[in-house]
């Protein structure tokens, strides 16, 4: 049962890193327009981040600085763009990539200062003087 369990972990992780759901959605996602959506969704009270999976755990770019909290982690909405993770099965891997970091930097520095003054956003006290 141990070895049937290790396997199927095996087989999920690969299939969750061969994910390459970016190829065809990349389109969406042009760094030259990742500040203006940003604002565009922060005027509709949508307070959100990327997440990049591009290895065995997600990067969250624009975050460096910025510890992650129990609130930011847990009760702040993350999308996830898929870039195949630590696979390179993706076409175009490197440069899918390169864009979806730099999309999602741009986006969550954006909104992270955004954030850091809405009074009702319930991690804003986590990001004040820490916003880019």
């Amino acid at each position: 049962m141990k070895f049937f369990n290790s396997v199927l972990l095996f087989l999920v992780s690969f299939v969750a890193s061969a994910n390459c759901d970016f190829e065809v959605k990349n389109k969406n996602y042009d760094p030259k327009l990742a500040e203006q959506h940003a604002l565009e969704e922060f005027k509709q009270n949508k307070v959100y981040f990327f997440a990049v999976a591009n290895g065995f755990v997600p990067s969250r770019p624009g975050f460096e600085k910025i510890q992650i909290s129990k609130c930011l982690f847990f009760d702040t909405h993350w999308e996830v763009l898929w870039v195949g993770a630590d696979s390179e099965l993706c076409t175009n891997h490197k440069a899918l990539e390169l864009q979806a970091l730099d999309y999602s930097t741009k986006f969550n520095k954006k909104m992270l200062t955004l954030a850091s003054e809405l009074k009702s956003y319930q991690c804003s006290k986590e990001l004040q003087g820490v916003a880019p």
